[in-house]
């Protein structure tokens, strides 16, 4: 099942929104957005979702007005919608949901100094609570030499000891698994065959190897409905057995199962938690290399961490350790066939090495759901576009914009000319170079390509390079101004300004030489060579104009381009580029 909508109405910093995307299970999935744009609303939002209702609190209403009607809408693939308000909650009818996000927390302290008390603020790290109630000691009962008596001397010779086993979570878990093949075992017939079988078997003696070789009339057991599932969940114990010695220890299972069958559900919540608390510990082991031994601990019957001051740790290794702990805290709280991982901003402040930690364990907690048969749709919250910067290592990862606005986005039709250069620079390098040179750098020739242009169907107020710089600086002046602009010719118009300025402070023999330069970084790396105050901000702003440059053929590209114009500060630091 895939997700297409999303929508958020009255909370936090979000008015009302709505979303569309296609959002695959158990792939990693990014909404990528600026700062201030409301990511962190969304998280709100969905760490907002009670058992029967969305509870948003006091502070996180839309303008702080608390009467306002909020709402959480997802929409599936087939129309289903699920929604959240102040009465309803079928999101979590039908979804697990856990927020993932950051437990530095502000804190104040106050003292009294005589009659004047003095606050003091400080950082501090939540605890994670990765249980909030400790499970009840359960173990597995069980007794070699009692279950040896049980089936008979010579049966018994047969039985694997299985106390290197009793204490594996993935024996109990079989157990519970296949119990009602273990029930049927125990109904009158079956439990006849049985009985008949280990009957002719003890009559036999010798040996354990002699015992094993007997020959008895297996065919009534071995051809049991049960004993064939129960055989093949239990597979991992059965290597080098025969048909009578796996048949043999299939009863001992159905002993074990009969002992403790009251109980298994408890004795599995129990196991669970150690196997927990061992791999939680062995991870913040292998990770914490300060000196305050981060642990996870036992504390008025909760499983914990708890963390030093936030000044006390490295902020690299804080976030790291804190992620690794909240994933094993989702994994307990996302019980459903659908889940729902919101990762808020985290990933965007972690360092390189930490950052491939991250993905390494999220990676293993998403196959870990799709490998038993779970849908878990992680979505990660970002303002580092993942398609520009190379930070993200996801084999398949899926990249949702959530800033589109509607904008005109080939007025002009110059969307096909940059669709076409790559093309064109196989196939006729001569011409690919002189669009280059004439069109998208700045030159001050007007040598027109009216043939290709025309062929190309671009518009033909844009034929000659002189009329296409004109057009892409007019763009330029509408985005500025807050106008209906062409996304593509602003990122040209912009290049060639940053151009254009450059060239007019060169000297007459340095300009020849500056439009022979190829890359515009390398042009203005000529210009302060040459003495030019080329200000850093033209060098920043390569992110945005060198992109649109070298387009794909679905101009997925003006995507996250889009988003980054849409930027307060980006936006402030083009309309300062072009004054200057």
């Amino acid at each position: 099942m895939n997700l297409r909508k999303l929508k958020i109405q009255k909370i936090r910093g979000i008015d009302s929104k709505e979303f569309t995307f296609d959002i695959h299970p158990n792939t990693p999935t990014f909404f990528v957005a600026p700062n201030g744009f409301g990511k962190t609303s969304i998280a709100t939002a969905f760490n907002s979702l009670d058992r029967n209702k969305l509870k948003i609190s006091d502070d996180d209403f839309y303008k702080n007005e608390e009467s306002q009607e909020t709402l959480i809408e997802i929409t599936d693939e087939q129309g289903n919608i699920y929604v959240a308000n102040n009465n309803t909650n079928t999101i979590c009818e039908n979804f697990s949901v856990c927020v993932i996000n950051s437990q530095v927390k502000p804190k104040a302290s106050v003292q009294n100094f005589g009659a004047f008390p003095s606050s003091k603020a400080s950082l501090v790290v939540e605890p994670i609570i990765l249980y909030n109630n400790i499970p009840q000691k359960n173990e597995l009962k069980y007794s070699f030499a009692d279950t040896k008596l049980e089936v008979g001397s010579s049966a018994g010779k047969l039985l694997k000891n299985m106390n290197p086993h009793t204490s594996d979570l993935k024996f109990v878990k079989s157990l519970y698994i296949t119990r009602n093949n273990f029930d049927k075992l125990y109904q009158v017939r079956n439990q006849k065959k049985i009985e008949e079988l280990l009957t002719e078997l003890n009559t036999f003696t010798g040996t354990t190897q002699q015992i094993s070789l007997a020959t008895v009339n297996l065919a009534p057991v071995e051809e049991m409905e049960p004993i064939c599932n129960i055989a093949r969940t239990f597979d991992f114990l059965f290597d080098g057995l025969n048909s009578l010695e796996k048949i043999v220890n299939i009863i001992q299972l159905g002993i074990i199962y009969y002992k403790n069958k009251s109980e298994l559900s408890k004795i599995i919540k129990y196991y669970e938690f150690l196997n927990d608390k061992k791999e939680i510990n062995e991870l913040l082991s292998f990770f914490n290399c300060t000196w305050k031994n981060i642990k996870a601990v036992k504390k008025s019957n909760k499983f914990l961490i708890e963390f030093p001051k936030a000044h006390q740790i490295s902020n690299g290794e804080r976030d790291i350790l804190c992620f690794i702990a909240k994933l094993f805290e989702a994994r307990s709280i996302l019980r459903k066939d659908r889940c729902i991982l919101i990762i808020d901003e985290i990933f965007d402040y972690l360092d390189d090495a930490n950052l491939i930690s991250a993905q390494y364990f999220l990676t293993k907690f998403i196959n870990d759901f799709k490998s038993s048969g779970k849908e878990i749709f992680p979505i990660i919250l970002t303002h580092l576009d993942p398609m520009y910067f190379n930070t993200y290592s996801f084999s398949v990862k899926n990249c949702v914009y959530l800033n589109k606005q509607t904008f005109t986005s080939n007025k002009y039709k110059i969307n096909n000319l940059l669709k076409d250069r790559k093309r064109n620079k196989q196939t006729d390098p001569e011409l690919y170079n002189r669009v280059s040179s004439n069109y998208l750098h700045y030159n001050i020739n007007n040598i027109c390509e009216t043939q290709y242009l025309s062929h190309l169907d671009v518009d033909t107020c844009i034929y000659s390079p002189i009329d296409f710089r004109s057009k892409a600086f007019e763009e330029l002046q509408n985005y500025v101004e807050g106008k209906e602009y062409d996304l593509a010719l602003v990122c040209c118009g912009l290049r060639l300004h940053v151009e254009k300025y450059a060239y007019e402070h060169l000297t007459q023999n340095d300009r020849i030489t500056f439009l022979e330069i190829y890359k515009t970084v390398d042009k203005l790396s000529f210009a302060k060579e040459k003495g030019v105050n080329v200000p850093e901000i033209y060098f920043l702003l390569s992110i945005i104009y060198n992109e649109a440059m070298h387009m794909d053929a679905q101009c997925q590209k003006l995507i996250p381009i889009l988003c980054k114009l849409k930027n307060k500060v980006i936006h402030n630091m083009i309309a300062e580029a072009v004054r200057i």
